[in-house]
């Protein structure tokens, strides 16, 4: 058991240290004075998926 959760862990560690960062799409969704005009006219199931793409 001691072997199996050490075996996943080691993976789990491996599989985030290669992740990517998340980089926000700022120019896209939001200014320092709210949302960009393209963003306003979005709904928010499109600006979760421009958020979310990596």
């Amino acid at each position: 058991m001691r072997s199996l959760i050490e075996d996943a862990l080691r993976r789990e560690i491996e599989r985030r240290a290669e992740a990517r960062a998340w980089v926000p799409r700022a120019d896209v969704v939001f200014t320092g004075e709210g949302l960009t005009e393209l963003a306003a006219a979005m709904s928010w199931a499109e600006i979760r998926e421009i958020a979310n793409e990596r």
